[in-house]
């Protein structure tokens, strides 16, 4: 309801958002993450959210873009990068699944392998 007064709040929305994927409401996630995106194009963590929602709804079509969007921001973040590589997967871009691949396998090569990032065999082999 107080969202409904005072709408540019981003960091209200994406606590919204956040609650909303915890409770598995898809489509009031989706509209608190796109209200964030809206009004700060910049934030790559609700982006990288709407892309994961639309992978969760499995719709990788309209997950692409908002990958694109995170990736500006989320360089480094491996797991935009392996919802990238299955997004591309899906919607058969495999030259860009193969830039994912790539690039995961840089970052792992850059850090411990304790720090998450799952073997790519998982990721490639779907």
């Amino acid at each position: 309801d107080g969202l409904e007064i005072k709408p540019l709040m981003p960091n209200v929305w994406f606590r919204v958002g956040t609650i909303g994927m915890q409770l598995r409401e898809w489509d009031t996630a989706l509209r608190a993450f796109s209200e964030v995106v809206q009004q700060e194009p910049e934030e790559g963590d609700a982006w990288a959210n709407v892309a994961a929602i639309h992978m969760h709804n499995k719709n990788p079509a309209e997950a692409y873009p908002a990958l694109l969007e995170s990736l500006k921001q989320n360089r480094n973040n491996w797991r935009v990068w392996a919802t990238k590589l299955y997004a591309c997967i899906d919607l058969k871009k495999y030259d860009e699944a193969i830039q994912a691949c790539n690039q995961l396998l840089d970052m792992k090569a850059r850090r411990n392998a304790a720090e998450g990032i799952p073997p790519l065999e998982e990721r490639c082999i779907r």
